[in-house]
């Protein structure tokens, strides 16, 4: 979970502070119903465990549009839709989810570098896990 968000905050921005991590899934920033205005929010995921814990350490603190970041791992039990509303694969459906993100971005990983894949049977790692 990213907090401390300023209202110029956006799904892009958060992308973009978070793309040197080849391994980030999804990013969103939850905004207002009604004004549309961001809620000072969001979340990011991650395909690699061991990269959202090193994003959890080097990100703390680091600008994203004009406020510092406060991060942190989510609670999986505290997420606020409903329980199973991915089913029983939620992991499966995180990585449609991501790749559809990858593929409205132009399907490209910027810099050239070669796609991974979570290994078979792995799970994502999530900011909000």
């Amino acid at each position: 979970m990213v907090t401390n968000l300023g209202n110029d905050a956006n799904d892009a921005l958060l992308y973009a502070t978070f793309k040197h991590y080849p391994s980030v899934g999804k990013v969103r920033v939850v905004r207002d119903k009604q004004t549309n205005k961001a809620r000072g929010y969001g979340f990011v995921s991650f395909l690699a465990p061991l990269e959202m814990a090193r994003a959890l350490r080097e990100m703390d603190g680091k600008h994203c549009g004009s406020r510092p970041m406060n991060l942190k791992r989510c609670d999986q039990t505290r997420r606020d839709f409903k329980a199973g509303a991915y089913g029983e694969d939620a992991d499966a459906a995180a990585a449609r989810l991501a790749r559809k993100a990858r593929a409205y971005s132009g399907g490209a990983p910027a810099g050239g570098e070669k796609r991974t894949r979570p290994a078979k049977g792995g799970s994502l790692a999530s900011l909000y896990q």
